[in-house]
């Protein structure tokens, strides 16, 4: 899969969480160009919703059945571990973020 952002992206839904609770609901979701750098997707995240940045919330990516611990929105900006997206039945992609005091 080709992730770099041409002519012909993939385009992907993030699902923001902002409670790690089981079973609950996200927040709120938004669709975008599928890319392997998380600072790309947070960016693109602290312009539609700004208390995720002006918090500092603290950032998890679901991967593995578990969620990974990016740090910091500040320290998660300078992650360049490559995203892993997830693929429904039908060839959609989907990337889950918890973003952790958005509202304290």
């Amino acid at each position: 899969m080709d992730f770099a952002g041409g002519a012909d992206s993939t385009y992907g839904k993030v699902l923001l969480y902002v409670n790690h609770d089981s079973g609950t609901p996200q927040y709120m979701s938004f669709t975008t160009a599928t890319t392997f750098k998380l600072p790309v997707v947070l960016k693109e995240l602290s312009g539609r919703f700004s208390p995720i940045e002006r918090r500092n919330s603290r950032i998890y990516v679901h991967e593995d059945d578990m969620w990974e611990v990016k740090g910091r929105f500040s320290q998660a900006m300078k992650d360049n571990a490559p995203l892993q997206w997830e693929e429904t039945d039908d060839g959609k992609f989907f990337l889950n973020l918890l973003a952790v005091s958005v509202f304290k």
